[in-house]
């Protein structure tokens, strides 16, 4: 979330649950978990491309609004009542 607030590029494992938010190439780089190998050339690859640092940094700024604490606690209380209501 500090990262995305400040909107700096972002190299993270693919999550569990899926976030259509999170766009490979546009807004983060994601790797599978535990692939060291994979993570390290995605760093790399980030590192030395200028421009894919650029797309990835302005990606993630456009995303810190979804990403805030209080836009957590909104979808976690939308959750919530959903189960509720069952």
């Amino acid at each position: 979330m500090a990262a995305l607030s400040h909107g700096l590029p972002i190299v993270s494992t693919i999550p569990q649950l899926p976030l259509p938010e999170l766009v490979p190439g546009v807004n983060i780089m994601l790797v599978p978990v535990s692939d060291y190998a994979s993570l390290a050339q995605a760093i790399i690859k980030v590192a030395q491309d200028s421009a894919l640092r650029a797309c990835l940094a302005a990606g993630a700024a456009s995303l810190a609004s979804k990403f805030t604490w209080p836009a957590i606690a909104t979808r976690t209380l939308e959750v919530l009542h959903a189960a509720v209501g069952r």
